[in-house]
């Protein structure tokens, strides 16, 4: 690319050299951002597989409302989710319910309703004898977004919101 558009040669060593270089450079900001988001109150995180050439890593995300954090790990175990929530973690974080995150207090983790709304779906495409409980289940989800989204566009408070949802939660 540097030949073809800046008609400079380089070799491949000093690519590297550069690398390295710039990775040193976004070390200190990269450190602070994620010392940031392990203090925020509210965040969300995930992971997902990453292949860095025949090395199979896993990409992790920390979003708060104010910074989103990416770090690629070499496991997608609780040692990842330590690493990047921090070891005294703070905070409510929304998450898949992966074991990853087993070690966080369960009243300081919130269960993405989504990914219940996709097991919950899956469940009934099985079948059998509870199959008639998982629709149950799935209709209480689909109950909880309705009322979201009303929170979410202004037609009802956060307040109202929490006392509809003391049915659906039972």
């Amino acid at each position: 690319m540097f030949e073809a558009v800046v008609h400079l040669e380089i070799g491949l060593g000093s690519i590297l050299v550069q690398e390295e270089h710039f990775s040193q450079s976004l070390k200190q900001p990269v450190d602070t951002a994620l010392e940031y988001t392990q203090q925020q109150t509210a965040k969300n995180m995930d992971e997902t597989s990453w292949h860095e050439l025949t090395q199979l890593r896993w990409l992790w995300v920390c979003v708060t409302p104010g910074l989103t954090v990416f770090r690629i790990f070499k496991t997608r175990g609780a040692s990842g989710a330590k690493e990047l929530l921090g070891e005294d973690f703070v905070g409510i974080l929304g998450s898949d319910h992966y074991s990853a995150c087993n070690w966080i207090n369960p009243e300081k983790r919130q269960a993405c309703w989504a990914h219940f709304k996709r097991d919950f779906q899956a469940w009934v495409e099985h079948g059998g004898k509870s199959k008639i409980v998982r629709r149950l289940l799935l209709e209480q989800v689909k109950l909880f977004f309705a009322l979201w989204h009303r929170v979410r566009d202004g037609t009802i408070s956060r307040l109202d919101f929490q006392c509809a949802m003391q049915p659906i939660r039972r």
